[in-house]
């Protein structure tokens, strides 16, 4: 029984695969799936990923067809399916899912690996900060960790998430017209490049991220306290090799992989070549390989996807 009035409105999603299992807890690709798809609906919302309606659709002719859905965290859209619930509400607002979020936040090649006690503090500091700058060296995973970030906040910003890749960008007076473009503003009536972001930005709730910044660093940093004085509503998150020099700006390091490299590595190395375990008599090899490359997310992406071609003891010489 789902009492129509009172108590909590649940939601719930189904999702069916293949999961591993390790000390009484399960793991992998589909359980992620499973929980980004109940966390796109709303209370007393039933969703099916596309593999469960497969199932059940021979017995059930009342599914509700949603679309397809991008769902955060995951490189490629879900079929989404709704049951209706006898004495529920048929009709909900559209899914919370990447596509209803307006800006330009991009789904991953792949899916997010480790770091999730990080990203639960990250998510916790940004509802107490509004300049956020993650800090590592070349290829710790920064951007993809500002990225997942800004999907998992996302439905805190209902002007939108915008994401401003500032790497070619040389010069430093060009900062402002690179945000003007990626916001899809321009110029007119006289006025310059801060009062039309202030202007667009000063109003409903809006996330932007500016992705490496360390080239940048004086330039953004003054801009970034400027926007952050003028326009209440917006949040900035930086990655940098360098902190920013900004009053109100806070910061965190982005640190080279723990254990959370083998899972790295066994992810990437599975997405290059179907077939690919971890087991026992191989994770040695994978925790050296890891080891050498000093955790470094970059390197450990790079050095797996050539498990398409060679096998993983010939890596482990090669790499």
């Amino acid at each position: 029984d789902w009492p129509v009035q009172g108590g909590f409105g649940l939601r719930m999603a189904l999702h069916t695969g293949v999961a591993d299992e390790r000390d009484g807890d399960y793991f992998g690709t589909e359980v992620n799936r499973a929980a980004r798809l109940m966390s796109a609906g709303h209370g007393g919302q039933v969703l099916l990923s596309g593999a469960t309606a497969g199932l059940v659709r021979t017995e059930r002719d009342d599914l509700v067809d949603l679309g397809e859905h991008r769902l955060k965290d995951l490189s490629h859209a879900e079929q989404v399916w709704q049951v209706p619930v006898p004495g529920q509400r048929v009709r909900f607002p559209a899914l919370r899912s990447i596509d209803a979020i307006r800006g330009n936040l991009p789904v991953p090649a792949g899916s997010f690996v480790g770091r999730r006690g990080e990203l639960d503090e990250l998510e916790a500091l940004l509802a107490e900060c509004r300049l956020l700058t993650l800090v590592g060296v070349g290829g710790s995973g920064k951007t993809r960790l500002a990225l997942e970030l800004a999907a998992s906040v996302s439905d805190r910003f209902e002007g939108g998430v915008w994401v401003v890749d500032l790497w070619e960008i040389d010069d430093p007076d060009r900062v402002e017209d690179s945000i003007i473009s990626t916001l899809g503003l321009q110029y007119g009536q006289g006025r310059n490049g801060r009062e039309i972001l202030i202007d667009a930005l000063g109003f409903a709730p809006v996330l932007v991220v500016l992705d490496t910044c360390e080239h940048l660093i004086d330039a953004i940093s003054v801009l970034a306290e400027l926007l952050i004085a003028a326009c209440p509503t917006l949040t900035l998150i930086a990655t940098s090799r360098q902190v920013l020099s900004a009053p109100s700006a806070m910061s965190r390091s982005v640190d080279s992989l723990g254990e959370d490299a083998v899972e790295l590595f066994e992810a990437r190395a599975r997405a290059t070549r179907g077939g690919f375990e971890l087991t026992s008599s191989n994770r040695y090899v994978v925790e050296r390989i890891c080891d050498h490359l000093d955790g470094i997310a970059l390197a450990i992406e790079l050095v797996a996807a050539r498990v398409a071609t060679l096998d993983l003891q010939s890596v482990s010489y090669t790499h």
